[in-house]
């Protein structure tokens, strides 16, 4: 079997002409020919000073050509924003160069070192979370002293882990120090504001860190290969258990499961993806009166937003609880709820809704292995009729294709981290399919970032 997929990008929205306004006052709005005289005459050599060797020089003039690409690239940007445009590939060519620009003009051993203390950035996050110091901030336009963002921590707090911890935080721009001593929210701090946001961030720089930090030693017991079956992961090392993240999350440590679910909404929320309903219109596939199962579907955010949209379709979602939440992002009006039901089912168990219009599953098969996977699709095979569509919305490995992007490759390693299973290439997608003969693939999509979106049917005559 074969999969045919196709390559669409993602829309973002993404403020004006900021960048190139910021690039304007960084050079005193000099244009890029006289940036550049400029440049080569202050490096004509003189009595008292050397000529620069040829490196040196080398890496000058590379300086001055991606300083005046950046340039270029931020006047591509601001004009695709303001003539309304999908700036999306201009941002992103604009990011790159600008990282780019950073690389070189920062001293090799800098940069290196700085890479390798970047948990440090992740920790000093963590207390300030952990302590409501980001929330006080986010509470007034003003700096704030340290000593008074100090105030509820406790009397036996030490100023200078605090001190050490925002001024981290200050210096990866995630807060603003204008004042020394005084400490400022700033448009990366407000974002920290919205709960299932801050639950998402606090996951990473707890849980993430945790586990990443046990990545290479997970790696290594091993032999540096990830097992297709069940084996004990980073994260259960990490926390000293033999529980599944999961199970643990559910079992062991609820409190730390809630801040994960509300850590899922809230990483829906910031990345802002393409709905699936977008990618692929429901209507072509499921009757207005459809019901829709959402199978591992959480708290439902994906039922919530699609019986907004489709106002006659059902929905019902399976997972650890018989009942909805009592919060969500999404507050849906009072006669929502009565189209949008939960059930608690295990996917590894018989499906109990039958011939339903569509399944979907949304990030499931990443957090399983092949054997765990093909399971998790005879079972639904076995409930899907000639006229379901299973929709399953996930993750690919780009593999030698420079089709990823950072985003993508964190994450990869995040879940390889915490669950013990890697991104599947299209190829391993085509081989799962094929252990499940009875289901054919009609339609794949790949996205930026690394999505990708898989409508499948169940084939008639075969068992």
């Amino acid at each position: 079997m074969t999969i045919t997929f196709r390559r669409i990008s993602e829309s973002v929205n993404y403020p004006g002409s900021s960048i190139l306004v910021f690039w304007q006052q960084l050079t005193a709005q000099t244009p890029a020919t006289a940036f550049s005289n400029s440049f080569q005459q202050q490096q004509q050599p003189t009595t008292t000073i050397p000529m620069a060797s040829q490196a040196q020089q080398h890496q000058a003039d590379s300086v001055v050509s991606l300083a005046s690409r950046v340039m270029a690239l931020a006047q591509r940007h601001a004009a695709v924003t303001k003539e309304g445009g999908d700036a999306t590939t201009a941002r992103a060519a604009l990011c790159a160069a600008c990282e780019e620009l950073a690389v070189t003009t920062t001293a090799p051993e800098a940069w290196l070192c700085q890479t390798a203390a970047s948990s440090h950035t992740a920790a000093a996050l963590a207390i300030l979370l952990e302590t409501d110091i980001i929330t006080r901030l986010c509470e007034t336009a003003e700096p704030v002293a340290g000593p008074t963002l100090l105030k509820d921590v406790g009397d036996d707090a030490t100023p200078a882990l605090f001190r050490c911890a925002l001024r981290q935080c200050a210096a990866s721009r995630l807060l603003d120090e204008p004042v020394p001593g005084h400490f400022q929210r700033n448009p990366r701090t407000e974002l920290l504001h919205d709960p299932y946001i801050r639950d998402w961030i606090h996951y990473l720089v707890d849980d993430g860190l945790r586990c990443a930090s046990w990545l290479s030693r997970y790696a290594t017991q091993n032999d540096y290969h990830i097992p297709d079956e069940r084996h004990r992961s980073a994260f259960e090392l990490a926390f000293n258990t033999n529980t599944p993240c999961y199970d643990y999350y559910r079992q062991l440590d609820p409190p730390r499961g809630q801040r994960f679910d509300n850590a899922m909404e809230g990483y829906f929320r910031m990345n802002a993806p393409t709905p699936i309903e977008d990618i692929i219109a429901f209507p072509t596939f499921c009757p207005a009166d459809g019901v829709v199962v959402d199978v591992g579907g959480g708290r439902g955010h994906h039922s919530l937003r699609l019986a907004q949209k489709y106002p006659r379709m059902r929905f019902i979602v399976q997972d650890y609880a018989s009942e909805a939440p009592n919060t969500s992002s999404i507050t849906p009006d009072p006669g929502l709820r009565e189209r949008v039901r939960w059930i608690k089912h295990d996917f590894f168990d018989e499906q109990p809704v039958r011939g339903a219009a569509v399944y979907l599953l949304s990030h499931i098969l990443m957090d399983h292995p092949d054997r765990e996977s093909q399971k998790i699709l005879e079972y639904l095979a076995e409930a899907m009729d000639a006229r379901s569509t299973l929709l399953v919305d996930d993750f690919f490995d780009p593999g030698d294709r420079r089709f990823g992007s950072p985003q993508g490759i964190a994450l990869a390693l995040h879940l390889i981290a915490c669950r013990g299973t890697a991104f599947r290439t299209m190829e391993q997608w085509t081989a799962l399919f094929a252990r499940v003969p009875v289901l054919t693939v009609k339609e794949c999509r790949m996205l930026e970032h690394g999505r990708v979106v898989i409508r499948v049917s169940r084939r008639i005559g075969v068992e």
